[in-house]
Formats: C-alpha cells, sequence, structure tokens
C-alpha cells in the first residue's frame, strides 16, 4: 500500500542522508568474495539505546545476490534475527548488478551487549559471513544515527501494512441479494459533495463508528446547523446515519477499502438542503419453527505488505508481498476464533508469488500437518486450494509452515492466506459481523454487557436496527436471541 512505500522511502531517504558507515572492514570466510555471484561489504554496525539494536550494513557491489540473514550470538549460541530473508539486489532491481547498496533492520529482541554477523545468500546457493560486530551505545537522537534509529524503532513498532481481517461467506441468494441493493457511485454527486463545508472522516475497517459533536466542531463543521440537514455521502451516495440529541454525535456503519493507494474509504458530512438518510427500526417477527443456527461460514484472510519487489511484472497487480520464502522454513501465525469443529471439513487457500526465474516447489505444513506442495515457474503467482479436516484447525493460534524444495536458487514470496471454517456465533471483544440463515433462529454469546444493539446491514448504504433484540444472562457474559427470520447479514 501506498503507505507502506512511503515507510520505505523515507527509510531509505535517510540511509541516503546518514554517512558511511565506519564500523571494521567485514570479510568474507573461505575466500567466497572470489566468486562471481557474490556480494562485496562496504562496512556494518549495531547501535543501541538499549531498547533493541538497529544494524546498519552496506555493499560495495552485488551480483546475483538473493539477500540476508543476520544472526546475534548469544553466549555460545547463534540466534537467527530475521524471521525470512532480507531481500537483497536480486530481489529489488532488474539491473544484474548492482552498487553502493545500503540496508537496515530493526532487532526488538538486541541490547548493548549483542553481538552480530550478516550472512549473504547468492543465486548459487553460496553463502558469504561478515565478521562479527557489537552494539554501539546511541545517545544523540538528533544526530543522524540518532534520527536512524528512532526512524527505525518506530517503524518497527507501529508500522502494520499487513491486511488482517474476517470475511462473512454468504450464501449465493443472500449475496445477490446484498450486491442487487447496492447503489452505485455517483461521480456527479460526489463533485457537489466535495465543494460543500463539511468533514471528511476516514474509515479503515468495518465497523459502527460515532463520531462526537466536539470531534466534528474541532474539524471545522458547522455543529449549530440545524441536525435534520446533516448528511453524511461516500463516493457521491448518501449515507443513513444515527444523530445524537442536540447533535451530540453521529453514528454510521463505515468500511475501509483495500487499494493499490489507500486502505482508507473517505465519508463526507455536509449540511445539504433536506432532510437527511437516517438508521431506523425495524422489529424481527418468528418466521417458521425455532430451530438454531449454528454457525456460519467465515474466511481468515491475511495478507502481507512487507516487501516492494521492483522485479516482478505483474501488470496491474501490485507490488507488494510478504516475507522471503526459502529453504530455511517460513512460519506464519493465524489466529482463529470460535472455530465450529462439528464440521467435518474447512479449506486453506495460499498464494504466493515467484522470484526467481526457476522452477518451484513449496511444501505446506499447518500445525505440523503436511498439506502438500504449490508448484509453479518464474516470477509468476501461484496458488492452491487445500481441503482439510477441521480437527486440524486449532482454536487461537494455528502456524503455516512453508518451506521451499527445489533448491537455494528457488525463493517466492509469501502474498495470502485465507482460511475457510464454519464459525460459532460469539462474539468477539464485543462485536461480531455475521449472518443469520433462512429461518434459523441464533443464540449469540460472549457479551460482557446487556447494552447490545443489533445491525441489519443487508442494505449497506441503508442499514436498520433492530428494535427487539431478547437479551439474557448466560452466567458471567449474556447472550443476544434473534426469532427465525429470512437471512439477513447483521
Amino acid at each position: 500500500m501506498k503507505k507502506s512505500f512511503v515507510l520505505i522511502a523515507l527509510l531509505n531517504l535517510i540511509l541516503f542522508l546518514h554517512p558511511s558507515v565506519s564500523a571494521q572492514r567485514l570479510s568474507a570466510k573461505n575466500d567466497i568474495n572470489l566468486v562471481e555471484s557474490s556480494v562485496k561489504y562496504a562496512g556494518a554496525e549495531a547501535i543501541s539505546d538499549g531498547r533493541g539494536v538497529l544494524i546498519e550494513w552496506e555493499t560495495v557491489n552485488e551480483s546475483e545476490n538473493l539477500g540476508f540473514y543476520i544472526y546475534r550470538i548469544d553466549g555460545n549460541q547463534k540466534v537467527l534475527v530475521n524471521p525470512s530473508l532480507i531481500p537483497g539486489a536480486h530481489l529489488q532491481v532488474r539491473e544484474g548488478q548492482t552498487f553502493g547498496k545500503k540496508y537496515t533492520f530493526f532487532d526488538i529482541e538486541g541490547d548493548l551487549s549483542s553481538t552480530y554477523y550478516i550472512e549473504s545468500l547468492n543465486l548459487n546457493g553460496q553463502t558469504q559471513v561478515s565478521n562479527q560486530f557489537s552494539s554501539k551505545f546511541i545517545s544523540d537522537f538528533s544526530s543522524p544515527v540518532g534520527k536512524l534509529f528512532e526512524a527505525g524503532r518506530k517503524s518497527f513498532t507501529t508500522a502494520n501494512p499487513n491486511v488482517l481481517k474476517n470475511e462473512v461467506s454468504l450464501p449465493k441468494t443472500l449475496q445477490a441479494e446484498v450486491e442487487e441493493n447496492k447503489l452505485q457511485a455517483d461521480s456527479d454527486k460526489q463533485r457537489w459533495v466535495a465543494a460543500q463545508p463539511g468533514v471528511k472522516i476516514g474509515v479503515k475497517k468495518e465497523g459502527i463508528y460515532r463520531v462526537t459533536k466536539t470531534e466534528l466542531q474541532t474539524a471545522g463543521f458547522d455543529v449549530t446547523a440545524s441536525t435534520a440537514f446533516w448528511q453524511l455521502y461516500r463516493d457521491g451516495v448518501e449515507q443513513s446515519i444515527i444523530v445524537g440529541n442536540n447533535g451530540d454525535y453521529i453514528e454510521f456503519y463505515g468500511k475501509g477499502i483495500d487499494t493499490r493507494e489507500s486502505d482508507t474509504q473517505i465519508y463526507f458530512l455536509v449540511v445539504g438542503t433536506e432532510n437527511g438518510k437516517r438508521i431506523n427500526s425495524t422489529f424481527r417477527r418468528a418466521i417458521g419453527s425455532p430451530v438454531l443456527q449454528d454457525s456460519y461460514a467465515q474466511s481468515f484472510i491475511f495478507k502481507e505488505r512487507t516487501q516492494y519487489i521492483s522485479t516482478i511484472f505483474n501488470g496491474e497487480t501490485d507490488n507488494f508481498f510478504g516475507r522471503v520464502i526459502s529453504n530455511t522454513t517460513v512460519t506464519i501465525t493465524l489466529n482463529l476464533s470460535a472455530v465450529d469443529f462439528n464440521a467435518a471439513v474447512s479449506s486453506i487457500d495460499i498464494t504466493i508469488q515467484g522470484s526467481t526465474e526457476t522452477g518451484h516447489q513449496t511444501k505446506v505444513i499447518l500445525n505440523g500437518v503436511e498439506l502438500g506442495v504449490i508448484t509453479g515457474s518464474g516470477k509468476n503467482s501461484m496458488s492452491r486450494r487445500f481441503e482439510i479436516q477441521t480437527s486440524i484447525l486449532k482454536e487461537g493460534t494455528n502456524d503455516l509452515q512453508l518451506t521451499t524444495l527445489n533448491g537455494a536458487s528457488d525463493i517466492s514470496l509469501f502474498d495470502t492466506v485465507k482460511v475457510n471454517y464454519a464459525r460459532r456465533l460469539q462474539a468477539v471483544q464485543n462485536s461480531l459481523s455475521f449472518y443469520t440463515k433462512n429461518y434459523k433462529a441464533i443464540n449469540l454469546g460472549g457479551f460482557s454487557s446487556p447494552n447490545i444493539r443489533v445491525f441489519d446491514i443487508s442494505y449497506p448504504d441503508s442499514p436498520s436496527i433492530v428494535a427487539n433484540p431478547q437479551i439474557k444472562q448466560n452466567g458471567s457474559n449474556y447472550q443476544l436471541y434473534l426469532p427465525p427470520y429470512r437471512g439477513r447479514v447483521m
């Protein structure tokens, strides 16, 4: 995403402005520098204030260098610091050879006593190991080195370019109804909206949002205008909202976006010339017998966007991918909740991107169970669905392990994993997006308070609020009961 690209560009700019590293000269073991496909190092250093270590190194030149591994020396043991290969010049630029390239990596586990060395891997499977170098104390955060350390630490602790979401998998008839009732973007109306005085509200993920009068006023909205005329728009389509007494707040249903440019959907609140759309109440009266719905179909989706690889020509698709997959096993952690183990079968979709001009074979293991191999060739995208027994999944942490099998030059990049499973009707942090099946009742548990509201978002631009939910105490928690009705998105 653009946010990630800007962060990477900023760090590269800081590196460019930073003076050449002054640490000890690096040398290779076993005269590997004599091999044509090699890395020649200029220097390296590790700086720390005790809150992690920023490792910075520079190469004189690189030819067919796939990337780097960083090792920390802890006593008599070496610890691999980076979870996957740090892409070298061969994976990042289209030229065959580069000169004077700089790299950084932040080790949150390191401290002032840490010692490191760097290992590079070339296309022929050969490795080149640097001399060891130790952490140096940094105290002047106004210096170029200090600013570099702070930028590295901040990027590690705050940056999150990955896409992580739980997505309901609607039945075909319900999906068709939702699509039929989506209103199309109105560019002419949006131009009018953008020209009006008002405020922009950014939304990154699905949910019910509240913006207070104070927040609106601080942002420059005219809170003295008649609340009846307050109108909210997305892409030129007016959205139904709730306006609190005296305009104390507005509430609305919002969703983020996932494009090459942004993850933030912009909503515009303006004062119109007629009454604005409001979220109305609806009553649910039982239709059919009270047979309980046990679960609903959900997909857990995780996409990594940590590496920008310009050497891959993939048309309109973006060039952001995840960690490097090589013959060193990469473990990706997936957190699943409320798995319905009564459903016998689930599935997992995995997409990876070839990064070298060779045949690719990637072994897939989930929670210790080998699922099979993803195959492909060259710099192409590779996907495969694995049908699995639900019993393989775990409540909470699940470990997905990926390892290439076709030699050192078999290098790919992780892209996306999608776990499709039946999920029990259980709230997460007092919230849940789900759907109801035709003429089935539901008990939705896991709430810490009886103050529960239910929104019907089957018509996304005009949601309604269910006025008569039945809420009962269940031990120390509370649960919501909805009578059987037509299938709805809630």
